[in-house]
């Protein structure tokens, strides 16, 4: 009797790692996906789209925007081109290796498995996640097909200029001459020539678009300019006090960028992959778009990263549950079950409502008709208006027990 006894307690260990990895394996079924793991699963899809939200200028209310002032990462050439270093460890190694931030760019990604009916492609049904870029916002523009309207560019020289026009093209189409460099948006470029407001930190509150002004006086490095977001969301090219466009130091709005935010807009539901069945499904367009992202977290930027059906928000919640040893599985059932009861209490509300009103109804139709309010003319009629009422000209002549008078004859 103690073998099995003793076979039990060795097995315990094995099924309760057992029962771990399972409530793991199940978890990572229901919750969205990283890019990695979207890009190592294509050939399980048919199409793949993008949607990104709407510029907050063309929406109702309080929408935002799919602008976002997130973490940024920059290639050795782009390193060196704005700090000549290669990150070679010199001298300015302690300012320039902390994380850079820039503007990004938001989207959501739905995909269609095969065998599977994409009913519109961006659908709550195929909804997968929603990311950051990670490189700047031109980039998701660049995937779907987009020339960015670019604001700066770069002439070898050392001079920073503004484009004209799209493509380098001035406002009468002629091209300017060629560029060594071609800086996107999301580049910090020194300003020159730049002429700060200063009534600015006075004003900058008062600005409802723009982010707060901090600590001017501890920056005295010129002036500096970038993509920039502002507070609903959109693109702008903003200005900086200092070399490096960081964002506590935001002075002000440049640009409103109207036609780079114009170009997000009509991205809509975008297909970004189509399988069409060969071996070789493999689309540049969502590898360099999903390489340069990464999942945005609803909790770290509530208001930029896309949940369109308050999806992500449930699975997040999962991932936190299971990272800090609870069960993911139950956390995420818990969530689904809390929102169907949500629902349901408000239907109740609603019923509840809709009773007390027929209930109200009825009651005071019993009252009305218990009063004589639709009885007839005659003693009913007298205790509505409360006395009979004098003969007059033209005036009707109430009297008790019988009709009433009316010129010409009595009504009885």
């Amino acid at each position: 009797m103690k073998l099995p006894s003793l076979s039990l307690l060795l097995l315990t260990p094995y099924a309760s790692v057992s029962a771990a990895d399972s409530n793991n394996y199940n978890l990572q079924k229901v919750i969205n996906q990283e890019p990695d793991s979207i890009l190592e699963s294509l050939s399980q899809y048919s199409k793949l789209y993008i949607s990104v939200p709407k510029h907050s200028s063309h929406m109702l209310g309080n929408g935002y925007g799919n602008c976002v002032w997130s973490e940024c990462g920059l290639d050795d050439q782009t390193d060196d081109m704005r700090m000549g270093d290669y990150r070679d460890g010199d001298g300015r190694w302690y300012r320039f290796r902390t994380q850079s931030f820039c503007a990004n760019a938001a989207y959501s990604l739905y995909g269609v498995k095969k065998g599977e009916i994409s009913g519109g492609g961006c659908n709550k049904k195929h909804f997968m996640n929603s990311f950051f870029t990670y490189d700047g916002a031109d980039n998701l523009l660049k995937a779907v097909g987009v020339t960015p309207d670019r604001y700066y560019d770069y002439n070898g020289g050392g001079e920073r200029r503004r484009l004209q026009g799209q493509d380098g093209g001035d406002d009468d189409g002629n091209q300017k001459e060629p560029v060594e460099h071609d800086y996107g948006n999301a580049n910090c470029v020194q300003l020159d020539n730049y002429q700060a407001n200063n009534n600015n930190n006075n004003n900058q509150e008062e600005n409802e678009g723009m982010r707060r002004f901090l600590q001017s006086n501890d920056v005295n490095e010129g002036y500096s300019s970038s993509l920039g977001c502002d507070s609903k969301g959109n693109y702008i090219i903003a200005a900086f006090q200092g070399g490096n466009c960081n964002g506590n130091y935001f002075l002000d709005s440049i640009d409103s960028m109207d036609d780079y935010n114009d170009e997000f807009d009509n991205i809509g539901c975008h297909e970004i992959f189509s399988n069409s069945g060969s071996e070789d499904y493999t689309n540049e367009a969502i590898y360099t778009l999903l390489r340069d992202s990464w999942a945005c977290d609803t909790k770290l930027y509530p208001h930029a990263c896309p949940d369109p059906y308050g999806e992500k928000a449930i699975d997040e919640f999962a991932l936190h549950s299971a990272a800090h040893g609870g069960n993911g599985i139950l956390a995420y059932r818990n969530q689904k079950m809390q929102r169907g009861l949500n629902v349901l209490s408000f239907l109740f509300l609603i019923a509840a409502g809709c009773v007390s009103t027929v209930a109200y109804y009825l009651k005071n139709r019993g009252r009305i008709q218990k009063d004589g309010v639709r009885g007839t003319v005659g003693k009913d009629a007298r205790g509505m208006f409360g006395r009979n009422k004098k003969k007059g000209d033209g005036e009707i002549e109430m009297k008790d027990n019988a009709g009433y008078k009316v010129p010409g004859g009595v009504v009885a």
